[in-house]
């Protein structure tokens, strides 16, 4: 039980990732992100890049992911997640407010509470230039899911953070503390580069996000809508993303 609890975890911060990735809302206009994205350790599969795009408006967000068929969707104007698979033409969408409950049910610890999934958050004093931009390095750890995460962020855009806290208030509520979110939402720019390491037992995962392109450009509202074409169907919290045949 302990591991399906431990499970359920890492898929909720699989769907948070795009928006851990992604860190801050545009201030100056809607803002477009390509990606590569290495994962390893997953049990039985090899080591794989694949891209990602992202769209970013001040209260929308899209996550493509071309080689898992799977676009995730959040709309903090609706409080609405909706999660579309590209293959079979549907789409999941489920309430902020529900998502919550859904993972109260099946995650709940006896004696856990948001306070005991402590962020570390420390500063190197690192820097490094990293694909034309300049970056310093941030180390954050998470002790209770065995999560370490080497950040490379830029300050050379100007961004909101805001728009990251709102997420995880909203989303994360039921695992992390005020003042987790706080560590979180203070980090200052835009992640050009992150490494995430997950142990479980004996193995360890690890998934590296390497910015490629980034431009702001006006986003037409209908990408972070399901296409008319696409069936709706009953939400399931995301398993690890399938491979690609």
């Amino acid at each position: 039980m302990a591991i399906l609890r431990h499970l359920k975890k890492v898929a909720f911060l699989v769907l948070l990732l795009p928006v851990m990735g992604a860190m801050a809302a545009p201030m100056g206009g809607d803002l477009y992100v390509e990606k590569q994205v290495t994962t390893s350790g997953i049990m039985g599969r090899p080591t794989s890049t694949c891209p990602q795009k992202i769209w970013m408006t001040k209260d929308m967000l899209r996550c493509e992911d071309p080689d898992h068929y799977r676009v995730v969707i959040f709309r903090l104007d609706q409080n609405l997640i909706l999660m579309l698979n590209t293959v079979q033409k549907t789409y999941q969408e489920v309430a902020f407010e529900d998502f919550q409950q859904m993972l109260q049910m099946g995650a709940a610890v006896p004696g856990e509470t948001p306070e005991t999934w402590e962020v570390i958050v420390r500063k190197t004093g690192k820097k490094q230039k990293i694909c034309q931009c300049n970056c310093y390095q941030v180390l954050v750890e998470q002790p209770s899911l065995n999560m370490k995460v080497e950040m490379w962020l830029t300050e050379d855009f100007s961004y909101d953070c805001s728009l990251f806290q709102k997420y995880l208030e909203t989303l994360g509520g039921t695992y992390y503390s005020k003042k987790a979110i706080d560590q979180w939402a203070a980090l200052k720019g835009y992640p050009i580069k992150t490494v995430t390491y997950w142990t479980m037992g004996n193995m360890t995962m690890s998934s590296t996000c390497l910015v490629t392109k980034i431009s702001q450009e006006p986003i037409p509202k209908k990408l972070f809508s399901p296409p008319s074409d696409y069936k709706k169907i009953p939400f399931e919290m995301p398993p690890t993303p399938p491979e690609k045949n």
